[in-house]
Parts: structure tokens; C-alpha cells; sequence
């Protein structure tokens, strides 16, 4: 196994924490530090490892906005953020198909919103930064506790005439069928129709949480009518 270090040990405090990740890690991994520069070092550790375990995107995503001086400019940030999330995520296609590379992240977002503009930045950037690679991963896992949750985004269940997309609406439905929990979201601004008939099916008598969108565009569905819905289907 290669792991990849972002830190840096800036104070005391982070020396700390750095000598205590590497008391917890087995002595047969191999450390490689990647403050700068990660694609290069993912391409590197590729060579002789088939596991890459990437720790973390939102340490180095904070190395990265540390270097940029006042004022900050937005668009720029948004570019070189998402720039170099584009060369990791390169970086590992390039890699051998058998490789798995693992990125650990946080969610920054979750909490009461900072009083200052670039850790405002930092947070709205680690969440694009997650996004962009949730969106070229073939798995998405949040820890919770301790515990691991599968995070699938089925794209929406409706008719097509696409090959491609009646295997993604295949795979939607199979998900469906051993999900945990199911969010399933609704339309406001159009009437339920057929597709949304079916995903009330799916859920029957599964743990769900319904979610009702668009509802301060002139709704045509309120958040009653599908509750009384619901009451009937699930």
C-alpha cells in the first residue's frame, strides 16, 4: 500500500498529529509526502503499489489556497481548485486498471458558516472539490460514526429510448432495492406523473425521506399533497 501525505507539520500541534497517523499506520506501507505536485506523486506511487490510499484532498485543497495572497479572487480559486482535482483524477485513469486509489476527504460544509471570507472560500471550494471527484469515482463512501455509507446518485428513473441510459436506469432501480436509506426527490414546479408513481412503488415499506424541490416556483405539488400521497403508496 502507498500512502499519500498532505500534510505539512506547520506547529507543534500538527506534528503531533502527523507523528500519530504514522504510529497508526502497518510498517509494510509506504509513506509519500504530497503537499504540491499530487498528480506527479500518485503517477509515481502507481509504479509499485496497487493500492493508493490519498490523505486528504481537504488538507492539500488548504495547502493550495494558503499560497494565494489578498485579495482573493473567487474565479481564479475556482479554476486552480478545479484544475488540480482534474490532474489527481488524470493522474489515476493513467494508472494500471487494476490499481484502487482511495481519496480521503471531509465535509467542511456541514457546520455553522465561518466569519471570514477565505474560510468561507475553503468551504464552498471542498465541496466543488468533492463533487468533481464523486463524479469520476466508481464508489462514494461517507463514514459516519465509524460506519461506512454508500452514497449512490442514481441519475432519476424515467423512460428513454437510450441504450445507455435504460442500463443506468436498470442499475437506478437495483440500487433502489438494497439501499439503506433512499432520499428521493420530487418536482414541485410539474404534477406527479408515471416515473414518480414508480418511485413511490420502489420505496414502499423501505426506509425513505421524500424530498419536495422547486416548491417556491409557483408549485403545482405541495408538500401536503405529497405527504397524503405517500400516506397512500408507502
Amino acid at each position: 500500500v502507498a500512502y499519500i501525505a498532505t500534510a505539512e507539520a506547520w506547529d507543534a500541534e500538527m506534528e503531533h498529529r502527523i507523528a500519530l497517523h504514522r504510529s497508526r499506520r502497518p510498517s509494510d506501507w509506504q509513506t509519500y509526502e504530497a503537499p504540491r505536485e499530487a498528480a506527479k506523486v500518485i503517477r509515481e506511487a502507481g509504479q509499485e503499489h496497487g493500492t493508493i490510499l490519498f490523505d486528504c484532498v481537504t488538507i492539500y485543497l488548504s495547502n493550495l489556497l494558503c499560497r494565494e495572497a489578498e485579495p482573493y479572487d473567487e474565479a481564479k480559486l475556482a479554476a486552480l481548485v478545479q484544475g488540480e482535482m482534474a490532474s489527481l483524477i488524470e493522474a489515476v485513469q493513467g494508472l494500471p486498471e487494476e490499481t484502487a486509489v482511495l481519496f480521503v476527504t471531509n465535509e467542511v460544509g456541514a457546520g455553522i458558516v465561518p466569519e471570514n471570507r477565505l474560510a468561507r472560500l475553503y468551504r464552498d471550494l471542498a465541496g466543488l472539490a468533492n463533487q468533481q471527484l464523486a463524479a469520476a469515482a466508481d464508489a462514494v463512501y461517507a463514514v459516519l460514526c465509524g460506519i461506512p455509507l454508500r452514497i449512490i446518485d442514481t441519475a432519476g428513473i424515467r423512460a428513454t429510448d437510450d441504450v445507455v441510459e435504460r442500463i443506468g436506469v436498470e442499475k437506478a432501480r437495483s440500487y433502489v432495492k438494497e439501499a439503506a436509506l433512499i432520499l428521493a426527490l420530487f418536482d414541485a414546479s410539474r404534477p406527479l406523473d408515471a416515473e414518480d408513481e414508480e418511485i413511490l412503488k420502489l420505496v414502499r415499506g423501505r426506509d425513505a425521506i421524500l424530498l419536495l424541490n422547486k416548491d417556491d416556483l409557483q408549485p403545482v405539488v405541495t408538500a401536503e399533497m405529497l405527504q397524503r400521497h405517500v400516506k397512500k403508496e408507502v
